[in-house]
C-alpha cells in the first residue's frame, strides 16, 4: 500500500508538471519580450542555446508534449499498480476464505449450500474489490492530484486562486 501511495504522489506531481508546462507556451505566445525579461524565464533561456522567439515557442511546445507524455505514462503505471494491488488483495481474501472453509468439519458442508459458499468466496470479494476498494483508490488518487493542483495555483497566484474559488 505504501508503494501505491508513492505512485499516487508521483502521478499527482506529474499531472501538475504537465498542466504547469502550458504556462511558458502561453506566455511566449502572448508576449515573448515580457517572457524573456522575466527573471525565472531568463535563467532557463540562458541554459539553452540562442534561439529566436519562434524557435523558443517550438521548444516550449516540444517540452509541453514531452511532459504530457510523461504525465500520461505515470498515470498509466499508477492505474495499473492500483488495479494490480486491488486484484491481488482480492485474490488473497478469496484464499483466506477458502482456507477458513477448508478447516470446517464435513458436517458444515452438509448443512450449507455449496453455491452460497462459492458466491461468498468469489462474488462477495469481487464486489468488494470492484465496488469499494478500486473506487476508493481512485478517489484518493484524484483528491491528491486536485490538492497538488490547488497548492500549485496558490503558490503561483494566491489572490487569483482565492477569488476564483470564492466566485
Amino acid at each position: 500500500m505504501f508503494g501505491i501511495f508513492l505512485l499516487l504522489l508521483a502521478q499527482a506531481l506529474a499531472q501538475v508538471i504537465g498542466v504547469a508546462s502550458i504556462f511558458p507556451i502561453l506566455a511566449l505566445a502572448t508576449d515573448a519580450k515580457g517572457f524573456r525579461s522575466d527573471p525565472n524565464a531568463a535563467k532557463v533561456i540562458e541554459a539553452l542555446p540562442p534561439m529566436s522567439d519562434e524557435q523558443l515557442l517550438i521548444s516550449a511546445a516540444g517540452f509541453f508534449v514531452l511532459t504530457l507524455l510523461i504525465s500520461s505514462a505515470t498515470a498509466l503505471v499508477a492505474e495499473y499498480s492500483r488495479n494490480r494491488y486491488a486484484f491481488a488483495l482480492g485474490h488473497w481474501l478469496r484464499m483466506q476464505l477458502l482456507k477458513n472453509y477448508s478447516k470446517r468439519p464435513y458436517r458444515y458442508f452438509l448443512e450449507h449450500n455449496s453455491g452460497v459458499l462459492t458466491k461468498k468466496t468469489v462474488m462477495d470479494v469481487f464486489t468488494f474489490t470492484n465496488g469499494v476498494l478500486l473506487p476508493s483508490l481512485e478517489v484518493i488518487a484524484r483528491s491528491v492530484t486536485c490538492l497538488f493542483l490547488i497548492i500549485t495555483l496558490l503558490w503561483i497566484n494566491p489572490s487569483l486562486t482565492l477569488v476564483s474559488a470564492l466566485i
